[in-house]
């Protein structure tokens, strides 16, 4: 098969994987919502609107959302791709990162952070402490 076809399927497979990750995290937490519901009907009356007699106490034995990881920004995201895949041509970091095609140009507009290759892939910056070593940087 020709290898240009082979990285399309692969790119559609990371897609549909990434897709499915995130259909599963939706479904936890519409399920976390569905319990944060029942318990505040519990704590503070039926859907009938009648309350409870104390609803202070009953608020304050809620349980407290659990600590979360924040979701990941979208230059979080690139900056994530190009950390895992390597320095990335545009349509590659649209195709496969799933981010909106305008912001991914808003994105890489961060110099600080994005910098354009010769051949017109896209690469981190090396941050202070940081050492990234491609073909096209040599290692600083």
């Amino acid at each position: 098969m020709d290898e240009k076809i082979t990285k399309a399927i692969d790119l559609i497979e990371q897609k549909i994987q990434s897709l499915l990750n995130e259909a599963k995290s939706r479904e936890d937490e519409a399920r976390s919502l569905q319990g944060v519901i029942a318990r505040l009907r519990e704590a503070f009356g039926s859907e009938n609107g009648r309350g409870s007699e104390q609803p202070a106490q009953a608020y304050a034995q809620l349980p407290l959302p659990r600590n979360r990881q924040q979701p990941q920004t979208r230059k979080q995201q690139i900056m994530e791709l190009i950390r895992s895949r390597g320095p990335l041509r545009r349509a590659e970091i649209i195709e496969t990162g799933g981010v909106p095609r305008g912001t991914v140009a808003f994105v890489l507009n961060d110099k600080d952070t994005f910098r354009q290759l010769k051949d017109g892939r896209w690469d981190l910056v090396a941050q202070q402490g940081e050492e990234f070593v491609t073909e096209e940087k040599g290692g600083h």
